[in-house]
């Protein structure tokens, strides 16, 4: 093998790195936006959660201050 076709191949390999490099990132980058979505459900979620557990709060106030002592 010549001193070109050593370096051919290693160019060749070079860009197969970088080829497997970037399908990573394009991976990490989807599961990224997949984790944000899935956070921003999650917030969502819990604004809400938070907002039933206050209005439970004052009805069980409410209904408390109802019952004769």
């Amino acid at each position: 093998m010549t001193d070109i076709d050593k370096r051919f191949s290693e160019i060749g390999n070079l860009y197969e790195s970088v080829d497997l490099i970037n399908g990573a990132f394009h991976e990490i980058s989807a599961q990224s936006e997949e984790l944000n979505a899935t956070g921003e459900f999650l917030k969502q979620l819990a604004e809400i959660l938070n907002s039933l557990v206050r209005n439970f709060r004052v009805e069980q106030n409410s209904s408390q201050e109802l019952i004769p002592g």
